[in-house]
């Protein structure tokens, strides 16, 4: 038998260790980012409560949120005596629940006043997908491919810079969030969507998503710990509004202006979207 190449193989540690020191370097020094996802409308096709999905991905820098976004928050919800509610963007419109006190007008002008403020003067970033649910190709999976475009859009914005550290979205039921967990633990190790060959470029694309991305989605019920939910929070509040300007252009319906006014707002912080259309087909649906 013959010998073991003993040069190859220091070589190779050799190589080995440079690539770990540098994947240090990189987190290390780059700046880091927490991603929070929450959609308006249900994914499923066949739902009928909702015509238009948007999938909303909120994009925080990490020390801003631990020193500034989350008590900005809770600063809002302290004037307004509701430190242990969550900021549910429906119980809100609809004043339902224990937000029946913005039955108030006095009450309802303050909160909205302030909540305006607030969202207006926090630093974050939106990407979303959206999609008219029923032009969408049979057997795809909606939130699947929200999900893939959305991650697409914000790595090749900081896969030179930065990197996330976290993408949290909100627990649904124990089948949901593993139907998403593993679509994003497919997507993270293979970066496929079809059957393609493996070339070169794929290789350093993959090699640049795994880089920037951690390699597992975290779950949070908006009752795991109010003090730290604010970047779910404050997505689903955009959410919204994005969705609603979506539906009243889609069927040329008048925008009220409390809604015109939020969108505009918001429109200001959306770095990125993906529209779907049927133009852009698939071979195959989508890994699962």
């Amino acid at each position: 038998m013959s010998q073991p190449n003993l040069q190859n193989k220091e070589q190779n540690q050799s190589f080995s260790q440079i690539m770990t020191h540098k994947q240090i370097d990189f987190c290390t020094e780059s700046e880091k980012h927490y991603l929070f996802l929450d959609e308006s409308g249900t994914p499923e096709i066949q739902e009928a409560s909702s015509d238009i999905f948007v999938l909303c991905c909120v994009k925080i820098e990490k020390d801003y949120y631990d020193k500034v976004f989350r008590k900005s928050v809770l600063k809002f919800k302290k004037k307004h005596n509701i430190e242990n509610l969550i900021l549910h963007s429906a119980d809100i419109r609809r004043t339902r629940n224990k937000f029946s006190f913005l039955l108030n007008p006095i009450k309802r002008n303050s909160f909205f006043s302030d909540i305006t403020d607030l969202i207006r003067d926090l630093n974050f970033e939106v990407y979303y997908f959206s999609v008219k649910k029923n032009e969408i190709e049979e057997n795809l999976d909606i939130y699947w491919f929200g999900m893939r475009e959305v991650f697409l859009m914000i790595k090749n914005d900081i896969c030179k810079t930065s990197y996330v550290e976290k993408v949290i979205c909100e627990s649904r039921n124990k089948n949901q969030n593993d139907k998403i967990f593993n679509s994003y633990k497919a997507f993270h190790q293979t970066l496929l969507f079809e059957k393609e060959e493996v070339t070169l470029t794929l290789t350093k694309n993959r090699r640049k998503f795994q880089q920037c991305f951690p390699k597992d989605i975290e779950f949070r019920t908006k009752k795991h710990d109010i003090n730290e939910i604010s970047g779910l929070e404050i997505t689903d509040l955009v959410a919204f509004p994005i969705m609603n300007n979506i539906r009243c252009k889609i069927k040329n319906l008048e925008i009220n202006q409390n809604s015109l006014k939020n969108y505009q707002m918001i429109k200001n912080k959306v770095k990125k979207t993906y529209h779907y259309n049927l133009h852009k087909t698939y071979k195959n649906p989508p890994l699962k």
